[in-house]
């Protein structure tokens, strides 16, 4: 299995969470040279975000072999129920049930499944907090999503999730093999309006620096190893990133753009993004916006 083309097969479940501010639906995407690749686009939530509580202290720094800590709650006690849709990476209008949703390593929150048409219901996640959610099914690859909640319920919307066969299908576009011992990082770049457009021109940096990368997606939905900015799919990735938080900065050298709230975690700067990484997952976890 190859890193970087398995990691374009999660790379739009950034615009699944994000797409929700603007309650648009995101556009599929083109299909693969081997078997077809679907941009991500998740049904829009309604609302603001919740004004309870100011956001908790983040979590400790990562020691020599863990992952840091998380955020804390921006309101203690007060908790709301997160909603979405599991559903295929090529087909998002064909449900995928049984997906396990939890609260990454917060055991004091239940986990739930996704049922039958993939819906899922979370209650009891932290309101109006950075909170990172898990995605794992048997036959997929393991999924964190970072999610900024209301102070009331929160829809991330519906988004596809890669299979193992979909991330071997592609994984000779790049030819860089993933290390279960490292986790990978995806961020996005957007346009507000309906369905979140992709943004082009963006360039990304990340510190600490580790792995490879950043890799830019094709306007095909395609890795392209040439390219030195975001096309106008609007996705990005890192590979093999080592274990812990890193931050990963979004500039565009014309637009001012800011980091998308709900979709990711906030990092150094007003373009940046905090991200959580854990060996052998795939975080989809930083975002921009550009008017």
């Amino acid at each position: 299995m190859r890193t970087a083309s398995f990691l374009v097969l999660g790379a739009a479940l950034l615009a699944g969470c994000a797409a929700q501010d603007d309650d648009g639906v995101g556009a599929t995407g083109g299909v693969g040279a081997s078997g077809g690749l679907g941009a991500f686009g998740g049904q829009g939530a309604t609302g603001g975000q919740g004004a309870t509580g100011g956001q908790g202290a983040t979590g400790g720094a990562a020691g020599s072999s863990g992952a840091a800590g998380s955020g804390g709650s921006g309101d203690a006690g007060a908790t709301v129920m997160v909603i979405g849709r599991t559903s295929s990476l090529t087909n998002l209008t064909t449900a995928v049930p049984g997906f396990k949703v939890c609260v990454f390593q917060d055991p004091s929150v239940p986990c739930v499944l996704s049922d039958s048409l993939g819906d899922f219901q979370l209650p009891g996640v932290p309101a109006s907090s950075e909170v990172l959610l898990e995605f794992t099914r048997t036959q997929y690859y393991p999924v964190l999503r970072t999610v900024t909640t209301h102070g009331s319920a929160t829809d991330i919307g519906n988004a596809g999730y890669p299979s193992t066969i979909e991330a071997n299908a592609f994984a000779s576009i790049v030819g860089t093999t993933i290390d279960g011992t490292k986790g990978q990082v995806l961020f996005s770049a957007l346009q507000p309006g309906q369905g979140f457009a992709g943004q082009d021109g963006v360039t990304a940096s990340m510190t600490p620096a580790s792995g490879a990368g950043p890799f830019y997606i094709s306007a095909a939905q395609l890795p392209d190893p040439t390219l030195t900015a975001t096309t106008e799919a609007g996705f990005g990735l890192y590979a093999n990133v080592n274990p812990g938080t890193v931050n990963v900065n979004l500039t565009h050298p014309s637009k001012s753009c800011t980091r998308l709230v709900l979709a990711s975690f906030a990092g150094s700067s007003a373009t940046a993004s905090k991200v959580p990484v854990h060996a052998g997952y795939l975080t989809a976890g930083a975002s921009l916006e550009c008017p």
